[in-house]
């Protein structure tokens, strides 16, 4: 079965709240049990500088069943602060507390995924094919002294230390975990320890961690709307208006699971789609059918620069990234709210997701809304954004487009003219065109112009 096909036409148009956890301060010595870290600091930590409470806010991506408890979310807690503790060696490191972020988390069972039969044998079942996975925020504070991070082992963070001072440091602070040393970690405490039998049955394992960082973001969002069209493998008559509105709240959530923080890229823009609503259906003639949609999303800056917004990305020129080849992300209905304009320390590109990777978790998420019962299996066959056509005519003033037909024809012609090629009525309304004055309103010349000081008293959109 193939999946689904997107395409959009465009126009313009926290964070945690942390819940009190029964697991205290941990300054004693470090204890595999109890899950302890760290000491009284010695004279070789204070030698390095003054220890800093740090706060750390880690993604983490689990598989197993969705749906927990308010006991579950502090088992997780707890479980969290004994698998670090299994694998800092660091005496200069201590753990204070953990905190799931509960803010956007509910508590029925619509969020579970429905599996048959044994749960446990489910879960496997699900590793070895089509696994639910599923993500929460974690709130972590500790002390260190001149460590980059809750986690080392990536370039950014032992450039860090080395820039902090001396090989002496960065081999200190080598003795933090890795990522993948404290998935292994996490995953022991939940499969092997006693203490967490509750969420055993609900919780399979952990498969991705992120540490994520503030990232410098423009200060307001804007809603843009765009159309998107999707071709699907399937019946046309079984979808009805619930069904429907089962897979507009796909379409929503297949985007913005895959722009949340991930080790491999950040959206900078921070581009999350707000509403979706199907405005259009027809059948084709080989079994397959078409819905259109209309979507309004929010960005971050995304309307500068000479471009209209858009809502995928494009891969870089980097030959490295290749796409996302996993889709450890979030496939419940709802989802962790994210902290703003922050992304994973450790992703590589600058992008948004592009329309091959929504396609691949939309189909993902259909598949397991099919799984529960809620729509009828159905193959995302192919996804675009719907582009206006752009109509481009030859101008002298940048605003206005010339008089007769031959400049106005091609961009070759148009340079005959000794004119500007450019898009009809890119310059709105309260445009200055280029040789007028702009005194007064020094921002508002048509591009490619701008305001020009004349003397102390004039200036021309030049």
């Amino acid at each position: 079965m193939i999946g689904p096909i997107i395409t959009t036409r465009k126009s313009l148009l926290l964070l945690l709240v942390l819940v009190p956890t029964a697991v205290a301060s941990l300054r004693q010595t470090k204890n595999v049990a109890g899950g302890s870290i760290s000491s009284a600091p010695s004279d070789e930590c204070e030698s390095i500088g003054t220890a800093s409470q740090n706060t750390a806010s880690v993604l983490l991506n689990f598989v197993g069943d969705g749906g927990l408890e308010d006991s579950d979310y502090r088992d997780l807690e707890a479980a969290f602060q004994v698998s670090l503790a299994n694998v800092v060696e660091d005496s200069c490191f201590d753990l204070e507390n953990v905190m799931i972020d509960t803010s956007t988390e509910t508590f029925d069972d619509s969020r579970r995924m429905l599996l048959l039969g044994d749960g446990k044998n489910n879960y496997q079942r699900n590793l070895s094919g089509s696994a639910f996975t599923f993500s929460f925020y974690f709130n972590v504070v500790y002390q260190c002294y001149s460590c980059g991070g809750l986690y080392l082992g990536n370039d950014g963070s032992r450039r860090a230390l080395l820039d902090d001072g001396t090989d002496r440091l960065l081999n200190f602070h080598s003795e933090l975990p890795t990522r993948n040393e404290f998935n292994e970690a996490f995953n022991n405490t939940l499969s092997n320890d006693p203490s967490f039998s509750n969420i055993q049955l609900k919780i399979q394992g952990v498969k991705v961690t992120s540490e994520l960082e503030e990232r410098q973001c423009h200060s307001q969002k804007r809603s843009f709307d765009t159309d998107l069209i999707i071709i699907f493998d399937g019946d046309i008559e079984e979808c009805n208006d619930d069904v429907l509105s089962v897979i507009e709240d796909a379409v929503r959530k297949a985007y913005n699971t895959m722009n949340l923080p991930n080790p491999y890229s950040c959206d900078t823009e921070f581009r999350k789609i707000q509403h979706v609503n199907c405005i259009d259906r027809s059948p084709m003639d080989d079994g397959k059918f078409i819905l259109s949609f209309s979507l309004e999303y929010e960005c971050r800056g995304c309307w500068q620069g000479s471009e209209s917004p858009v809502l995928f990305g494009t891969y870089t020129e980097d030959s490295a990234d290749v796409g996302r080849s996993d889709l450890y992300v979030d496939f419940r209905e709802l989802g962790p709210k994210e902290p703003e304009c922050s992304c994973d320390k450790e992703a590589k590109f600058e992008r948004a997701p592009t329309v091959e990777e929504v396609t691949k978790a939309l189909q993902r998420t259909l598949d397991i809304r099919s799984d529960e019962g809620k729509i009828p299996r159905i193959g995302v066959v192919v996804v675009g954004e719907e582009q206006e056509e752009k109509e481009y005519c030859c101008s002298n003033d940048y605003k206005a487009c010339k008089q007769g037909a031959w400049c106005n024809k091609s961009e070759s012609n148009c340079g005959r003219c000794n004119g500007h090629w450019m898009e009809v009525n890119s310059c709105g309304p309260d445009g200055i065109p280029r040789w007028k004055e702009c005194t007064n309103n020094v921002d508002k010349c048509c591009s490619p112009a701008t305001c020009t000081f004349v003397n102390g008293y004039y200036s021309q959109c030049l």
